[in-house]
């Protein structure tokens, strides 16, 4: 909605307000701004479309042309109107002036001498404000009235591009467009506007503004289009917040077997989009804070938040690969369901816990992870076996020293030997007997010969590659199992030393 010279002419506050030219429809003649300038100082680039110009003749009481010249500069810049003030009889217009100003279609006014042009000149821009408040008024109530009647943001839009004359569209916090006026311009970036809820980013509304286009008034935007577009995000928050609750006791009962009859799971299942028929990997995750001291709090408002951005980060991965994701959380702790749906799932398990780790680690900088992982199948799976064996392979990842962040249900079987292994005093002992040398010769050097071990053992006892991996020649290697064969009195070359070697270095490591 507009502020007019219409609106000007049948509200002012100077009683002696005189029109010097033709009347016409002064309604569709915008008013949107309001400036001084004098004849002498009058330039085309300093006036606006559709500005008010306010102006006290001076200069012109000696060269009446003046009129015409400051008349067809201000016709030229498609201003909404001319006011003068006259001081005196000398500065009467003349009427070839104002016979100039109607063939123009320039309205001119003026006001006694005895008015402040800069009094008027706020009246205006108030008048002006006021209109435009208005109209954002408007909006928002019809925003609310949408809102209420459960209409799509795309009417939403498009109720917004009318009152900002520009394309509209509504985008989620990742971009995807959820409204829109209509069509869009395919070559212009829009001005995002952040729509937020409890500070929180939801979602962006985006003007499409053409160069040169003034952009609204932030606050003003804020105030009676984001809050009121922002309920439209609220809404689905509360829905998704709904479902991922249905979906996540769901979970949570499918893998702790908390459920009398499995074909009323499937029907469950079938309604939440979820397919129990297909062969599924059970990942079961737990958070940890970094600094022993600060651990997630159960029921906290941080733990609920720090668990939801993780949960989305875990979907919005699955989307991304295609693997289609069943999950539940407690206390910072994950069970997920993953699909195996691929010719090699394990490969595409293994992108999206290397997608993951990367992903939480950069979103959750106080947290660290780890993961135990069940075994994968090609058949439809006993889903609580599943969680039974990814929750002992994440229980040995937990207590393992290694620093290992991923287990797997395989990896438990040598974990189990070891632990077994490891719980005998005589066999620890001679395992600190055999590496002890190592561990002092470490000490007195610069030389690792334990992690020249145990990087020799992961490398399937390749030379070549051990070497890659340390960052050395093949040639200091050779030395380095020269020396480790020296002070254990034990040969890499004999299978049975080997074995003991890493049975030791196994148990020393990693208990």
């Amino acid at each position: 909605m507009e502020y007019t010279l219409a609106d000007l002419c049948s509200n002012h506050p100077i009683p002696e307000f005189q029109q010097l030219t033709k009347s016409f429809d002064f309604s569709g003649i915008a008013i949107e701004s309001a400036c001084v300038q004098e004849v002498n100082d009058v330039e085309n680039d300093f006036i606006l479309r559709n500005e008010l110009v306010l102006s006290t003749a001076e200069g012109c009481a000696e060269d009446k042309t003046s009129y015409i010249r400051m008349i067809r500069i201000v016709s030229a810049a498609h201003a909404a109107a001319l006011i003068y003030t006259l001081r005196d009889e000398r500065y009467a217009i003349p009427s070839e002036a104002i016979a100039c100003a109607d063939v123009l279609k320039l309205p001119v006014f003026t006001i006694p001498w005895k008015y402040r042009l800069s009094d008027l000149h706020a009246f205006v821009v108030k008048q002006i404000q006021e209109k435009k408040l208005q109209a954002y008024r408007e909006v928002q109530s019809a925003l609310f009235n949408l809102f209420f009647d459960s209409q799509s943001l795309d009417r939403a839009a498009s109720l917004i591009a009318q009152i900002l004359t520009v394309p509209i569209a509504v985008e989620d916090r990742m971009g995807a467009k959820k409204g829109c006026s209509g069509t869009l311009p395919p070559n212009r970036d829009p001005d995002r506007e952040e729509i937020r809820i409890n500070g929180e980013l939801a979602g962006y509304l985006c003007l499409y503004r053409a160069p040169g286009n003034t952009a609204p008034d932030l606050e003003t935007l804020r105030r009676f289009v984001l809050s009121p577009l922002s309920l439209w995000f609220y809404r689905k928050n509360i829905e998704d917040m709904t479902v991922m609750k249905l979906k996540n006791n769901f979970v949570w009962d499918l893998a702790n077997h908390d459920y009398s009859s499995f074909a009323e799971m499937v029907r469950q299942g079938n309604s939440l989009h979820f397919d129990l028929d297909k062969p599924y990997t059970c990942i079961m995750m737990k958070a940890f804070g970094r600094d022993a001291g600060v651990q997630p709090t159960e029921y906290s408002s941080e733990a609920a938040k720090a668990a939801s951005v993780i949960e989305s980060v875990l979907l919005d991965i699955g989307s991304l690969l295609g693997i289609r994701i069943m999950l539940a959380e407690r206390n910072m702790q994950f069970i997920i369901y993953a699909e195996n749906i691929f010719p090699n799932p394990v490969n595409v398990l293994n992108q999206f816990l290397d997608e993951a780790d990367k992903r939480l680690l950069a979103a959750q900088r106080t947290l660290e992870f780890r993961w135990g992982i069940s075994e994968t199948t090609d058949k439809p799976p006993e889903f609580d076996r599943l969680r039974d064996n990814a929750a002992l392979a994440l229980r040995y990842c937990i207590s393992a020293r290694s620093g290992c962040r991923r287990f797997t249900y395989r990896d438990t079987r040598e974990a189990q030997i070891l632990s077994i292994l490891s719980d005998q005093e005589e066999v620890r002992q001679a395992a600190q007997d055999v590496l002890r040398q190592l561990m002092e010769y470490s000490a007195s050097s610069r030389t690792d010969l334990l992690a020249t071990l145990s990087e020799f053992i992961r490398s399937n006892y390749n030379t070549s590659l051990t070497a890659r991996n340390l960052h050395i020649q093949r040639q200091s290697l050779l030395y380095r199992l020269e020396k480790i064969e020296s002070l254990t009195g034990l040969s890499l070359s004999s299978h049975r030393d080997l074995f003991l070697l890493e049975i030791y270095t196994r148990i020393f490591t990693s208990y």
